[in-house]
């Protein structure tokens, strides 16, 4: 039994003469490029947003009314929605 083997070289880095731009040939590629901002995910760099204590009353509230389960579905919420605009955009008369 006859076993062949091949060899072959394989670069992983382009070739720059094969592919032009495989390399960046000039040195000034890089100038003017975003430097990378590392990001801390636990720091808060907007202004403090200031509320009113009723706000916050009411946020508390509704914030306790979805911990107990008391939500309305997507669906239900659109037909709330279109019924209060409905509603509103009727004149009435006295």
């Amino acid at each position: 039994m006859t076993s062949v083997t091949a060899s072959a070289s394989i670069s992983l880095l382009p070739d720059a003469s094969i592919n032009p731009f495989a390399l960046p040939t000039d040195p000034r590629y890089c100038e003017g490029m975003a430097k990378a901002k590392s990001i801390d995910p636990f720091v808060c760099n907007e202004p403090e947003v200031e509320i009113s204590p009723a706000t916050s009353r009411v946020l508390k509230q509704r914030m306790k009314t979805a911990d107990e389960g008391r939500l309305v579905s997507t669906e239900k919420a659109r037909q709330r929605i279109q019924q209060w605009l409905s509603r509103s955009s009727t004149t009435k008369t006295p």
